[in-house]
């Protein structure tokens, strides 16, 4: 039989809808259509970033500039941050906390939205000059949008990220100008980038690069490097001091594996090929997979020896390049427990180095309908996830927030009764990762000045389960509450009778003022009671073991105290919430169960 032929010619039909396209685009305006989808796409962008955002506090290590490195002195500014000078994002988490106070996280979080579209203004304004509108266009709305970064622009605790990269792009569009206040300009934005964040290094660098290339007669510009660099140089010596240096034998032994994981991440996220497929955990969800990346990687690095064979080099190519490969060895350097090379921070920062790079590599392509097709299908793929990952980010810092806002509205309850050495969170707590370390003294002073982030009792009543749990938790380590054994346990005849509300695997019998519980015949009970003001006093056989969990806003008996065996009792002081608490107990054998 003869092979049929196709009677239409789809990329013929292709070509026609584009041309047809683009002559809608020229009657409209190329420009104005450029700059109206940029417009939108910052104004979505700030959008979502907001209204997927909400529900946050402080994290990490938010709280340090809150509770702990307080004040506004000379040494409490320039005491290094995990190795890093932050001088500028200090000052303005201490404005805002002097204005805005403490108890809501949403200033907080606008002014990282406006930190991250000047970072995406800042790359289209250097990429637009060397790519045509369209193309810079949409390079910029993957940076507006770039989800990979989650980290960096969900939340605000990358405030330092923020600053240092948002100045060191300044800087470079500053010095392409070569003019005196176009200097003046790049050396005070390279200071201000190298007192935000470590960034500002490879940013100094790269400046320090073009420069050289220039030839003698550009040399005499040094200074816009030197200045700060000498600045930074003489803090870095006092800092060494505090020990606090990120750089590890182990991590410069491994530096051309930490560029090569970094780089396959980034280039993974930038595509798109970052998430792991279908309806699993927000652990997994918002890990950047890099395994995608390491072909790509390898295709950007051919790309890049290509260019550098067949095409004139740039000063700015060598320097975007000089930039990137400086801070990829630069956080290779800092590797270890913590600091992933897939972290969502440095696929950020590192992403938007790289997309420059890209814009002068996509300065050489010839482009043809079917080649910007297929760009144009992987762009819409890459933002789809993108988009994507910023959601997830915002749902994970949203759960965050609300156990941490939780936990403080436990310690809020138990403020007449906690010890003021208290830490609020340590390695033991369970309901999340612990950021919060500090003592309850440290925390109640810092809300005397700012106001409390804390959930109200109100607000703590209609927060998730996980959220209440995690105040369980908090009240229990607060009040110190635990099973005391004692001979003779201590009981009120006259006290309010506990309440049952659940048997399993056994009976309970009301007895004056206490309950029996009686275990069916070689059975462990469980019964489930809603305990009076001042807690509970049982008495068991000597020698038999009973398990306690304890529940008071959650709907789970998540927090169990250490078992003890024969009779005991469990005092529970009053604080500033009447919500009752509930006990589970387990015993297998008769045990009766008292007010205290």
């Amino acid at each position: 039989a003869r092979e049929l032929r196709p009677q239409v010619d789809p990329l013929g039909a292709i070509e026609s809808f584009v041309a047809s396209l683009a002559r809608r685009v020229r009657r409209f305006g190329e420009t104005r259509a450029a700059y109206l989808t940029l417009a939108f796409a910052f104004v979505l962008a700030g959008a979502l970033i907001l209204a997927w955002g909400r529900g946050q506090t402080f994290i990490n290590d938010e709280w340090t500039y809150l509770v702990i490195d307080r004040g506004w002195s000379l040494g409490t500014l320039l005491t290094p941050q995990n190795g890093h000078l932050i001088v500028l994002p200090l000052l303005l988490y201490k404005g805002l906390f002097a204005t805005v106070g403490a108890g809501s996280h949403l200033p907080y979080q606008g002014v990282a939205a406006i930190l991250h579209l000047t970072v995406a203004l800042l790359f289209f304004l250097l990429v637009r000059t060397r790519l045509r509108l369209p193309l810079a266009v949409g390079l910029t709305v993957l940076v507006v949008f770039f989800g990979a970064g989650w980290d960096t622009i969900m939340g605000a605790y990358e405030l330092p990220n923020l600053c240092g990269m948002a100045a060191g792009l300044g800087m470079l569009l500053a010095l392409e100008r070569r003019t005196g206040g176009g200097d003046l300009a790049a050396c005070g934005l390279l200071a201000l980038s190298l007192a935000s964040f470590s960034i500002g290094i490879a940013f100094a660098l790269g400046a320090l690069l073009a420069i050289w290339l220039g030839g003698r007669a550009q040399w005499k510009r040094a200074w816009i490097v030197a200045v700060p660099s000498i600045l930074y140089l003489a803090w870095f010596l006092w800092a060494r001091r505090f020990g606090q240096s990120e750089v590890t034998a182990a991590a410069i032994s491994s530096m051309f594996s930490g560029i090569a994981d970094q780089l396959a991440a980034i280039c993974a996220g930038i595509i798109g090929l970052f998430r792991t497929p279908g309806s699993v955990g927000l652990p997994t969800l918002i890990e950047v997979r890099p395994e995608w990346g390491y072909p790509l990687a390898l295709g950007l690095v051919g790309l890049v020896a290509l260019h550098l064979r067949r095409a004139s080099r740039s000063i700015h190519f060598w320097t975007v390049a000089g930039v990137l490969f400086f801070y990829l060895v630069l956080v290779s350097a800092g590797l270890g427990p913590g600091r992933e090379p897939n972290a969502g921070r440095y696929v950020y920062m590192g992403g938007v180095l790289t997309l420059l790079l890209v814009a002068e590599l996509g300065r050489d392509i010839r482009w043809s309908t079917a080649l910007g097709l297929v760009a144009f299908v992987v762009f819409g793929l890459a933002l789809v996830a993108n988009v994507a990952e910023l959601r997830d980010g915002g749902r994970l810092f949203e759960a965050e927030g609300d156990t941490n806002r939780a936990t403080l509205a436990a310690l809020e309850l138990s403020r007449d009764r906690v010890d003021p050495n208290f830490p609020v969170e340590d390695g033991s707590v369970t309901h999340s990762h612990p950021d919060m370390f500090f003592t309850a003294s440290a925390y109640f002073e810092a809300t005397r000045d700012f106001g409390s982030p804390a959930f109200s009792p109100e607000e703590l009543l209609g927060a998730s389960e996980l959220a209440r749990e995690a105040a369980d938790e908090e009240l229990v380590r607060a009040l110190a509450l635990a099973v005391k054994p004692t001979a003779v346990p201590k009981v009120d005849p006259r006290g309010v009778p506990p309440k049952l509300l659940k048997a399993s695997g056994g009976r309970a019998k009301p007895v004056a003022s206490c309950f029996l519980l009686v275990p069916d015949l070689g059975q462990t009970g469980s019964f489930q009671i809603e305990l009076p003001p001042g807690g509970l006093a049982y008495r068991t056989a000597p020698g038999t073991e009973v398990k306690l969990a304890l529940s008071r806003f959650g709907e789970a008996f998540a927090t169990g105290l250490p078992p003890t065996a024969g009779s005991a009792e469990v005092a529970i002081p009053t604080d500033a919430s009447d919500v009752p608490w509930r006990v589970e107990l387990d015993a297998a054998r008769r045990t009766t169960v008292c007010p205290r």
